[in-house]
């Protein structure tokens, strides 16, 4: 099975190679289209983002008229995952005794969440504090804590 799989990278010619898969799929619809990461945006430099491979599942997505897979945060395997290896060296650990640290609601708080993680938000990645609180009203979603910033 051929299977193309969207990730993020920062140096990839993402027009170039996006046009490239629409006609490598156009020539070949049995290849398959997989996103690792449903991220939207990424933290580029400073306030930038860039743009994440979920949104470029999602232009293919238009461009192709079949939908990409996506696995990765906030789909639940990934968190099991986390909590199976830290009970390699914590075998009590519950859920409610993880925090899980993020910087994207959609994704980390959301995954966290579903698992019942204690999440901490931090600003000024994907999420700014402008923008951050009215997103978690829209989105239903609450991290327990707040970060402005790592670097700081």
């Amino acid at each position: 099975m051929a299977v193309v799989a969207l990730m993020d990278d920062g140096c990839f010619a993402w027009r170039h190679e996006l046009n490239r898969i629409v006609n490598l799929i156009r020539a070949r619809p049995e290849v398959e289209l997989l996103c690792a990461n449903p991220d939207l945006t990424w933290p580029d430099a400073g306030t930038r983002v860039g743009l994440g491979s979920g949104a470029l599942a999602a232009l293919l997505e238009a461009a192709l008229g079949r939908e990409v897979p996506r696995f990765g945060k906030p789909d639940r395997p990934i968190y099991e995952l986390a909590l199976a290896k830290a009970r390699a060296e914590l075998p009590d650990l519950q859920p409610a005794e993880v925090l899980m640290v993020g910087d994207t609601l959609a994704t980390d708080v959301a995954g966290a969440r579903a698992m019942g993680f204690d999440a901490l938000l931090v600003l000024g990645g994907n999420e700014t504090p402008a923008t951050w609180e009215a997103k978690a009203d829209q989105l239903g979603l609450r991290p327990d804590h707040v970060l402005p910033s790592i670097v700081d």
